[in-house]
């Protein structure tokens, strides 16, 4: 959908790529946040399962917009991969998980 966006701003405007025009959408469905996050789709499913307060965390945020369909905003996602530690090699994380390196 983008690119057909990006193509009819094409035309209207000239050829020049410049003046392409790339919308992020604002949310996206199940797998769109899977591709994005890097997750599988059943992991985020089962993460919408859990608790908020479940002592192994809780998944991104989301709306359920009818019975079988969830939409997840891209701006939440990101908040969701910010909250994990960043790590410089696997031995930091040994480190702090209190194993012998």
């Amino acid at each position: 959908m983008a690119t057909r966006i990006a193509q009819r701003a094409n035309r209207t405007q000239g050829t020049a790529t410049e003046k392409s025009v790339y919308l992020r959408p604002r949310s996206v469905g199940t797998s769109g946040a899977a591709r994005y996050t890097g997750f599988s789709v059943s992991y985020l499913k089962m993460l919408r399962r859990r608790a908020p307060n479940d002592p192994q965390g809780a998944g991104p945020p989301f709306r359920r917009v009818a019975a079988n369909k969830v939409l997840y905003d891209i701006a939440d996602l990101d908040a969701w991969l910010d909250s994990f530690p960043s790590r410089r090699s696997t031995t930091d994380a040994d480190q702090s998980a209190g194993r012998p390196s």
